[in-house]
């Protein structure tokens, strides 16, 4: 009976039945069929190397996006004092200018009254 084995990546497809072969047709195939197993465990090995260092980076980078965030609330905090602070200021300022307008239309009114007294024209 012929052997005919194809290798296509890490499989192995051996077309014959196990019990025509021979010994030594065995123990290649035992060989053959070890070093598959090997080289899946290899695979295995860096696959889960790979994740192990993905999982770090994950680690890392949530980290710093961690302390990105703290950050950034207490630059936001700050802003919200400094705003407010601006807030109280313009409205002290909006309060000052009222109070200018009713003094300019006091001293415009007590003009117009002395005007009216004296006769002024």
């Amino acid at each position: 009976m012929p052997i005919c084995v194809e290798f296509h990546c890490y499989k192995v497809e051996i077309l014959l039945t196990w019990k025509y072969c021979s010994s030594s047709v065995r123990r290649k195939l035992q060989v053959l069929e070890q070093e598959r197993v090997n080289a899946l465990l290899d695979e295995r090995e860096r696959a889960h190397a790979d994740v192990d260092k993905l999982r770090k980076e994950h680690e890392l980078r949530s980290k710093e996006v961690s302390k990105q965030v703290a950050r950034t609330e207490r630059e936001k905090q700050r802003l919200d004092k400094e705003k407010r602070k601006i807030d109280m200021g313009k409205s002290s300022l909006n309060m000052a200018s009222i109070e200018q307008k009713k003094g300019d239309e006091d001293l415009l009114r007590l003009i117009e009254e002395q005007r009216v007294i004296y006769n002024f024209a």
